[in-house]
């Protein structure tokens, strides 16, 4: 059974209340296509509901093992001017997780940004493990960057964001941006983003019996993603593990307090700024992981898409034409 901390906030709390009541199978529990089924079946129940936008595009582009399947999300027309580009990588462990899950908070990014948003459907473990979404997170980038005005994007405003294990892969996608000398890259926004899957943090233990990713869920999805262990600290494994973070893009970085992920997050924001990076950080104190596909039930989802909206707006007119 879950864990309801002391210190969950009044709609949390309700959330976790409810989860313990119907003491839903886990999904590490499942197989991974079973899990992938379950997650998107559950998530029609919390997610906030999509709202309609100018245009909403599936497409490919060249990825390193063939085609890789993006959605581009426009909140207006082409003729009204060329949009920055704010690519995402959708979180769910590198194992559940894909383009329709993140379909309505990719929305809206794209209306309250102003922007085109290119979602990106990597590579899926266990089918595909470690380095497989890692190599398409950054190939998603070198394509928009090469590629930009083919999507009708402003070559000269870009920025990248993701959530868990998104995050994870646009802290890669940052580091390789600054050893590509992409300086068009405005923004990193990472949203409760595993850094360093190696550290075992206090909040790992403190929260390891807390609803959606308890210490089980946790280990299911590293032994689908990293089956080799000892490649777990490497750059494209563990983007906060890496030493010189300095000249790295402006970031945004979002945890949530009752998370097991929560001081890795705070650690990877802390040693940013510490190298000379300009880091907003910011903790919903009373939540837990995974809010962005609870949006029904947990305000937090609408008030952090609010926050990266406003760090979007505010990177792209640093850079307007």
């Amino acid at each position: 059974m879950t864990r309801i901390p002391d210190e969950a906030d009044a709609a949390t709390r309700a959330l976790l209340e409810w989860v313990a009541d119907a003491k839903p199978e886990p999904l590490h529990g499942m197989s991974a296509n079973d899990a992938r089924a379950t997650f998107n079946e559950r998530r029609l129940r919390t997610d906030l509901d999509p709202i309609d936008i100018a245009r909403v595009e599936d497409r490919t582009i060249d990825g390193p093992a063939g085609p890789l399947p993006v959605r581009l999300y426009a909140p207006r027309s082409a003729d009204k001017g060329t949009l920055p580009l704010f690519i995402y990588y959708h979180g769910g462990g590198f194992v559940i997780g894909d383009l329709d899950s993140h379909d309505s908070v990719c929305r809206r990014f794209a209306r309250g940004g102003d922007c085109l948003v290119m979602a990106v459907d990597y590579r899926l473990a266990p089918e595909h493990p470690y380095p497989a979404a890692a190599e398409d997170a950054v190939a998603a980038l070198d394509w928009a960057v090469a590629n930009a005005q083919v999507i009708g994007a402003d070559p000269k405003r870009l920025a990248i964001g993701g959530d868990s294990a998104g995050g994870n892969l646009a802290a890669i996608a940052a580091q390789h941006a600054r050893e590509k000398s992409y300086d068009q890259l405005l923004l990193q926004a990472l949203i409760y983003p595993l850094v360093d899957p190696v550290n075992q943090t206090a909040s790992r233990d403190r929260f390891a019996d807390v609803f959606p990713i308890d210490r089980d869920a946790i280990d299911w999805f590293n032994r689908c993603y990293f089956p080799d262990e000892a490649r777990i600290g490497e750059p494209y494994a563990a983007p906060g593990l890496v030493d010189d973070l300095s000249n790295l893009a402006p970031a945004l970085v979002i945890t949530a307090g009752l998370d097991p992920l929560v001081d890795e997050g705070a650690q990877y924001a802390d040693r940013l700024s510490a190298a000379g990076v300009p880091v907003s950080y910011h903790c919903h104190e009373g939540t837990i992981h995974g809010f962005m596909g609870m949006g029904k039930v947990l305000p937090h989802a609408e008030q952090t898409i609010d926050r990266v909206t406003r760090a979007l707006d505010d990177a792209f007119a640093s850079k307007a034409a």
